[in-house]
């Protein structure tokens, strides 16, 4: 393989900074979360051609399908291509899982493609780090905890600490509680904001006139109601109430992160019931407990609860991961709209909203999603549970849009409302922010070059 060599110090006012670069990116299948994902993939693979490297895909869908005559042809051209990089896209678990492939010259063992077959310097971009990696490295995934095996710790601090990797997490918290459980600790500046796509920029730059659909309030995402009861471990007491200790913590106070409710109610458990549960970071049912918690249960009845406690009508798009959550949300007299793709349409929808409420995601601790920038970047205007790297990215801008309580969301909601000039001011200047320094093209200015340093570094 060969290594590109250019600092960022070195690139000169008039060459794209990263000219020359030979790019493997990692576009998922084409249906794996509703389409979002590779929409968002082919989207920084634009990105980074735009910055002047040369980009071939590794399609995924390969690896994911155990397609071997497939695999080996795409092996062979990565080796024809040869490759500086690779990159995971859109985020670092299609290069990690999207690249967990059986080693065709060795004994047959799981491994990396990228990092320990191909030996190329990998990015990883993680979103959701503790709901994630786990469950890419390890080689099964428990349905409760008799199934449940050990050594994710040892496994985990493989990959952190592999010499061709650089990692970057879109929430400082993930980096603490990595560093909190003795897994990893990174002295490098590891926190990224999520990139937006280029589409919700250029649709905020040129929509003009009026909303195609206008609504007072809206919500665009997943309830993940109906597939909570769907858990597989549901019908476990002593794991239930797990779950509602740890919802009532984040219902009792709106800023604690639903991670920080589950690790404060799971360390309360009795030592002999924790290890009779698996509830421990080396056990692999931990981390799917974890998993199905925060992604689903949390999720689930954190968002609707918010939501309901607005007592107004909102109008709500989306659900394409759990449609039968429609239900329930009808229950309440929403307004069901149509699940929207994720291109002008979702665009224009998130700029004809006076107000959109969001709950950001429940795995996250300190970050927030795409959705924020998405929205603000296509003219909307979005409120959203306070986070401490909302302010870190917008300063006192996310003060003015977070909340922490019902009375709060209910005031803001009610001043925006009533306040067009502000509210319009508010988001010109986070869109301005956005499209300044969140774009895929600017995440990949200001990282690659870094990145790459960083492992030649290593190697030296």
């Amino acid at each position: 393989m060969t290594f590109w060599t250019s600092a960022i110090s070195g690139v000169t006012p008039h060459r794209s900074p990263l000219s020359g670069l030979r790019v493997v990116v990692t576009p998922p299948p084409p249906h794996f979360f509703g389409g979002l994902d590779r929409r968002r993939a082919d989207d920084h693979a634009a990105a980074l051609r735009k910055l002047g490297a040369k980009v071939h895909e590794f399609f995924t869908e390969a690896v994911y399908r155990n397609d071997k005559p497939a695999l080996s042809r795409q092996i062979a051209e990565i080796h024809a291509f040869s490759p500086d990089v690779a990159i995971g896209t859109p985020h670092g678990g299609y290069a990690i899982q999207g690249g967990m492939i059986a080693d065709p010259h060795g004994d047959g063992a799981n491994r990396n493609l990228f990092l320990d077959i191909l030996e190329v310097p990998t990015i990883v971009y993680w979103d959701h780090v503790l709901t994630q990696a786990p469950r890419y490295l390890m080689p099964s995934w428990p349905s409760c905890p008799q199934e449940s095996v050990p050594d994710v710790v040892a496994r985990l601090q493989h990959l952190f600490t592999h010499p061709l990797a650089v990692h970057f997490f879109p929430d400082s918290g993930h980096v603490a509680e990595l560093k909190r459980m003795g897994i990893a600790s990174f002295d490098d500046d590891a926190v990224f904001v999520t990139a937006v796509s280029q589409l919700f920029v250029q649709h905020g730059a040129e929509a003009k006139g009026a909303p195609v659909r206008p609504e007072q309030l809206a919500f665009f995402g997943n309830l993940y109601l109906a597939a909570t009861s769907d858990i597989a471990y549901a019908s476990d007491p002593s794991l239930a109430e797990v779950r509602r200790q740890a919802l009532a913590r984040c219902a009792a106070d709106w800023d604690l992160p639903a991670v920080g409710a589950y690790v404060r109610t799971i360390a309360a458990l009795p030592p002999e019931q924790r290890a009779n549960l698996k509830l421990d970071p080396d056990q692999s049912f931990f981390w799917r407990f974890l998993h199905d918690e925060l992604s689903i249960a949390a999720n689930g009845q954190r968002r609707f609860d918010i939501l309901a406690g607005c007592n107004r009508p909102v109008a709500f798009y989306g659900g394409f991961a759990d449609p039968a959550s429609a239900a329930a949300i009808a229950g309440r007299q929403w307004l069901v709209r149509e699940s929207l793709p994720h291109d002008r349409s979702l665009a224009e929808a998130y700029r004809s909203a006076r107000v959109t409420i969001d709950v950001v995601n429940a795995p996250f601790i300190n970050g927030f999603s795409p959705k924020l920038l998405e929205c603000f970047a296509a003219g909307g205007f979005l409120l959203t549970t306070r986070k401490k790297d909302v302010n870190g990215a917008f300063g006192d801008l996310g003060d003015a849009i977070g909340y922490s309580s019902a009375g709060e969301l209910e005031a803001k909601i009610d001043h925006f409302l009533g306040h067009e000039t502000e509210r319009r001011s508010i988001m010109r200047e986070v869109q301005e922010i956005i499209g300044r320094d969140h774009t895929a093209a600017a995440l990949f200015a200001r990282t690659v070059p870094a990145a790459i340093d960083r492992i030649r570094a290593r190697r030296r």
